[in-house]
């Protein structure tokens, strides 16, 4: 699948990106089968970006799938745990700008990052958030180098 493609229907899911995971969506939440255009739109623009800081991240294609409803867990996404080399992703659709859908990718490519690092960090959102914060303001590099400061306190 071509990143320039866009989010794809497929058995009502509306996805962006193929992950080598073996993990799908349909596994736990059901379809958004009417998402948001501004949301898809803004989500279109944000996922290159993404899909660049996971390569520096040492990650493979990403993936990500709009489910049903407000949220996971009070969270406009979410990262799939145990898909670090490949991220997925699930979205709600709620965020319609794409600087806060930018924001909104590299905070889970954050916790992909940590997963895959099997670091347990008491204050992960925090710490990821500053990490999305840091890689769209001051680049990828100096995110990185923050979140490893931090894995490594652990």
């Amino acid at each position: 699948m071509k990143e320039s493609e866009g989010f794809v229907e497929l058995d009502d899911y509306h996805t962006m990106g193929q992950s080598s995971a073996e993990y799908h969506p349909a596994w736990d939440y059901a379809p958004n089968e009417d998402p948001s255009l501004m949301s898809m739109e803004a989500y279109e623009e944000a996922f290159p970006p993404a899909q660049d800081l996971a390569k520096k991240l040492g990650m493979g294609s990403i993936s990500l799938t709009f489910i049903e409803g407000d949220g996971v867990d009070n969270h406009v996404a979410r990262y799939i745990n145990g898909t670090s080399q490949s991220p997925v992703i699930v979205l709600a659709d709620k965020v319609e700008d794409q600087s806060e859908a930018i924001l909104t990718l590299f905070h889970e490519l954050g916790h992909a990052y940590v997963d895959a690092a099997g670091a347990e960090i008491e204050n992960e959102e925090e710490v990821v958030e500053e990490f999305a914060q840091m890689a769209f303001g001051q680049g990828a590099e100096k995110a990185i180098a923050y979140l490893d400061g931090v894995i490594a306190e652990q």
